[in-house]
């Protein structure tokens, strides 16, 4: 449809088209040998404050006192700080500028969301929900997410809350069970249906 037909054009102005797309991921399967490794992955522009700060913490932080876990950080122009702690850190993968980054999320078992400050880092949490991962998150990041199920979406402040959050969660992760329903979790909540559903509710009142 084109907009100017139903709201017209003034004259000499400019006019902004806006549009919603439903992302559909179709191959969320992920089959996985019990014994491996869980891979932890982080998402998002690296060369700012708001998207390194929060990694660079967790890989200094967070990372080193977990146990059978490996990690993957996949972003934009990584910042030279977060580079450095990265190569301090066994078993930590910095991927610059990804190809393809539904390909770095396919090979993940859990998306983290290790920011707390900054615009947009909301964000991040849908990256994995949609690509039916289970998402930790930051304590800080997390308004608006309450309303979902502990195996689904936790949060952290700390090595031991996110340690427990990942025990939590590590069970359906090993029975490769969990893509299925974050993203069943995440259509009921978040998806195109639900927010009809909402901007109704919200007009009729």
């Amino acid at each position: 449809m084109d907009l100017t037909e139903g709201y017209g054009c003034p004259c000499g102005q400019a006019v902004g088209y806006g549009y919603y797309e439903e992302c559909q991921v179709c191959d969320i399967s992920h089959d996985r040998e019990s014994e491996e490794s869980l891979r932890l992955v982080i998402t998002r522009n690296m060369s700012v404050k708001k998207g390194y700060e929060g990694a660079v913490w967790f890989v200094e932080e967070v990372f080193p006192k977990l146990k059978g876990v490996v990690l993957t950080i996949a972003g934009r122009n990584a910042n030279e700080r977060l580079v450095a702690a990265c190569s301090r850190c066994a078993h930590v993968d910095l991927i610059a500028n990804p190809s393809d980054m539904l390909a770095v999320l396919r090979e993940a078992d859990v998306f983290v969301n290790p920011s707390s400050t900054g615009s947009g880092i909301k964000v991040r949490n849908f990256d994995g929900l949609r690509n039916g991962l289970p998402v930790i998150c930051h304590r800080g990041n997390a308004y608006g997410f309450e309303q979902l199920p502990r195996d689904v979406f936790a949060t952290f402040t700390d090595a031991i809350t996110f340690h427990e959050c990942l025990e939590h969660m590590s069970e359906l992760i090993r029975a490769n069970s969990i893509r299925a329903e974050v993203q069943s979790v995440y259509q009921l909540n978040y998806g195109l249906d639900s927010g009809v559903k909402n901007l109704r509710l919200y007009l009729n009142h």
